[in-house]
């Protein structure tokens, strides 16, 4: 379920991106980009969100089992 939440926010994300920048990517079209090319830029601007996310992901699941989390929590229970 997550995982689903997930994929719904980086796509609601990157289509809110891709819809404030319209107005380049048809300069960028008009000035001979190829379409594939600009599907690409979009592409890595997705990926780049989603990366971000496992890393932040990564990093509060190891701070989690940092010993001092745990010390933390033992003492404020």
């Amino acid at each position: 379920m997550a995982l689903v939440v997930s994929v719904v926010g980086i796509y609601d994300v990157v289509s809110y991106i891709v819809s404030q920048r319209s107005r380049e990517i048809g300069i960028r079209l008009a000035l001979g980009a190829q379409a594939p090319a600009v599907k690409r830029m979009f592409m890595r601007y997705g990926f780049a969100v989603a990366m971000i996310g496992v890393t932040g992901g990564a990093a509060a699941l190891g701070c989690r089992s940092f010993p001092a989390v745990k010390y933390w929590r033992r003492i404020a229970s």
